[in-house]
C-alpha cells in the first residue's frame, strides 16, 4: 500500500510505463493479501469472544464493517473531495492493524471445549 501511495503521489519519479506496471502490481498484491486476511480476522474475533455465539461475531463485525463502508462512501459524493487522501488511510489503516495483531496473544478456548469433549 505505501508503494501504491508513494507512486500516485508521484514520490517514486518513473517513467510511465514502470509508473503503471508498478502501480498495477502493488494494488493487486496489495488486494490479494488484504482479502485474504478478512477470514482469519474473522476467525480471531469468534476465538475472542467464544460464549457468544459464531453468527453475533460475525454479525456484529459484518454490521461494523459496513458502517464504516458507509461513512466512507458519502464521503465520495462531495465532488469537492480531494481523494487522493484515501490511498494514505488505505497505507494507515493496514500500518495500525499489523502492531494489534503482533501483540494479540490468542487463547483457543473454543478448541479446547471441543478436546475435552473428545476426550470424555
Amino acid at each position: 500500500m505505501a508503494v501504491f501511495s508513494l507512486t500516485c503521489e508521484r514520490v517514486i519519479p518513473m517513467n510511465k510505463n514502470a509508473s503503471i506496471i508498478i502501480l498495477y502490481t502493488s494494488n493487486i498484491l496489495a488486494g490479494f493479501f488484504i482479502i485474504g486476511l478478512i477470514p482469519l480476522f474473522f476467525e480471531i474475533g469468534v476465538e475472542c469472544t467464544y460464549p457468544v455465539n459464531e453468527g453475533i461475531c460475525s454479525g456484529f463485525m459484518i454490521v461494523l464493517a459496513n458502517v464504516c463502508l458507509l461513512l466512507f462512501y458519502i464521503i465520495f459524493m462531495f465532488s469537492h473531495v480531494d481523494l487522493r487522501w484515501v490511498n494514505w488511510v488505505a497505507c494507515g489503516s493496514v500500518g495500525v492493524c499489523i502492531p494489534g495483531m503482533l501483540v494479540y496473544r490468542e487463547r483457543y478456548t473454543r478448541l479446547d471445549v471441543d478436546t475435552v469433549l473428545i476426550d470424555s
